[in-house]
């Protein structure tokens, strides 16, 4: 369809295995934290539950905001702040969708939009159609909420 995709990770073995399973996507090494080896030439930035990894997701805002053209967009999500979130160990930073629109606008993100979205436990593995996003947070067992993130450079 004329889009050019590169995939990215901070583990040289995600890497390897991206590119066994996906030989056709070029995969690089990418600490947004540190620097994202491209600079306003991205259209798009995804990042589906990264940001809560990150020690200094501020830099890596910030680093995500230089990397896309103007005009560009970044789509991702990050786990809302329920307590089996708050308490994995991986998560380094959970916040609330507010802390995360603020440090989207502070960075320089126009149209900055933090979205609810929930999904029901073990449905999608019954049929992937049954695999139904919810448009609010849900703190039940076995469900997934998250904070769907669109902003724009």
């Amino acid at each position: 369809m004329g889009a050019s995709v590169t995939g990215s990770d901070v583990s040289p073995l995600m890497i390897a295995n991206n590119t066994t399973y996906l030989p056709h996507i070029p995969f690089i090494y990418c600490d947004c934290q540190k620097v994202i080896p491209v600079r306003h030439t991205v259209d798009y930035i995804f990042a589906f539950e990264v940001l809560e990894h990150l020690g200094r997701p501020e830099k890596g805002v910030r680093n995500i905001y230089g990397a896309l053209k103007p005009g560009g967009w970044f789509i991702g999500s990050t786990p809302y702040p329920y307590k089996k979130n708050l308490n994995d160990p991986t998560h380094k930073n959970v916040k609330y969708p507010d802390a995360w629109k603020r440090l989207f606008v502070d960075a320089g993100f126009r149209n900055v939009s933090c979205r609810p979205l929930s999904f029901p436990p073990v449905l999608w593995r019954i049929h992937r159609l049954l695999n139904i996003p919810l448009p609010f947070y849900i703190s039940l067992p076995g469900f997934v909420s998250t904070t769907l993130i669109f902003a724009q450079r």
